[in-house]
């Protein structure tokens, strides 16, 4: 009678099929890991490069929007401008120096102002405090640069009794806190307006409570050319915090271009990273030349040829992704009319271009 063999073991050539196979099986999930995982990197990369987009025209659509807005001041309100630019540092007394008349005025030139492709700064880029160059904070050349200036409303900026005595006393406000989007602290620089008249002054105190519904405003020569303020203010006038904002793109804190906002903070202007990844700034100017409230043509801020005329912005930001290497290779885009990422250099970044048209809300009729 025979009996059935048992196996004892495994053939060379079984071996190398059971082999084959693990390494099939082995390869497909190798394959599948690295497909997710790059499906995931893409994704990510793609996320953050709309999030950062998307941010970038938030905050300048908010800046921009308010462009020479004044309260209610207008071209017949008399403007005093108080500031003793001698006690802040040079780029704060360039943002809020008294020969830049127009600039505090609604519909002044100067209240927002372009420069293209800057690669050499202009003596008012210079004023401001910026610099060409590779350091953190530096702008970097071949970008576009755009200085907005405003008066920020808030809603506890109206003035309140006990009124002013004389010319020289100090201001009450409802509410001067950052709770009502006031924010006003010591050294910074306001406006107070009853439409016929305006002063500019920088507050001397930090807005001390004066009672349940006023804040204290101090005017003092201790920052200002007089403690005398051009009119008494009443109950019609009203308190606005003066902006003056630089956007540009500059490096960021991690070696990465980023975009920027200079501003006023204080008795200094500083420059503050707004958005990591944005490689470059364009701004064209819409111009309505004809005076009927809509747009002629749309130009660089080096062809503009009057900037009273200027009543909206297209803003257009190329957005690059953290990660530096989304893609299997180099991903070239058409910005600007060039060819950005090509050649000697070249990384796997992705990169996206946001455009939006802003209008200026104090220049539409």
């Amino acid at each position: 009678m025979l009996k059935n063999r048992q196996q004892s073991g495994l053939t060379l050539v079984e071996l190398m099929i059971a082999m084959a196979i693990s390494l099939i099986v082995i390869a497909g999930v190798i394959e599948i890991y690295i497909s997710n995982k790059r499906t995931y990197n893409t994704q990510a990369a793609l996320s953050q490069i709309q999030e950062d987009g998307r941010f970038a025209n938030i905050f300048i659509q908010k800046n921009l929007r308010l462009g020479g807005y004044m309260g209610c001041m207008g071209n017949a309100v008399k403007f005093t401008n108080n500031v003793d630019t001698s006690q802040y540092n040079s780029e704060l007394a360039a943002a809020a120096h008294l020969t830049l008349r127009s600039s505090l005025n609604g519909f002044g030139s100067d209240a927002v102002q372009g420069f293209n492709n800057v690669t050499i700064l202009p003596g008012v880029l210079s004023d401001l405090g910026l610099s060409i160059g590779t350091a953190q904070g530096q702008m970097i050349a071949n970008t576009d640069v755009i200085v907005v200036r405003s008066a920020g409303f808030c809603s506890g900026g109206n003035v309140v009794a006990p009124l002013m005595g004389d010319k020289s006393a100090n201001i009450k406000i409802a509410d001067a806190s950052c709770s009502v989007g006031c924010c006003i602290n010591q050294n910074d620089l306001v406006i107070v307006t009853n439409c016929q008249n305006a002063d500019l002054f920088a507050v001397v105190n930090n807005a001390s409570a004066g009672g349940a519904s006023q804040d204290t405003l101090t005017h003092s020569s201790a920052l200002n050319t007089s403690n005398t303020l051009s009119v008494k203010y009443g109950l019609d006038a009203r308190v606005y915090k003066y902006q003056t904002g630089v956007w540009y793109v500059g490096n960021g804190a991690y070696g990465r271009p980023s975009l920027f906002k200079k501003s006023i903070q204080g008795n200094s202007f500083n420059s503050i990273e707004i958005v990591e990844g944005v490689e470059n700034m364009q701004l064209l100017f819409g111009e309505d030349s004809s005076s009927n409230g809509s747009v002629n043509h749309y130009v660089t801020a080096d062809n503009i040829s009057n900037r009273n005329n200027i009543i909206s912005v297209k803003v257009s930001f190329l957005v690059s992704s953290i990660n530096t290497s989304v893609a299997l290779e180099p991903v070239s885009i058409v910005y600007n009319g060039m060819t950005i990422n090509n050649g000697a250099g070249a990384d796997k970044r992705l990169r996206r271009v946001f455009n939006t048209t802003i209008a200026l809300r104090n220049r539409l009729r």
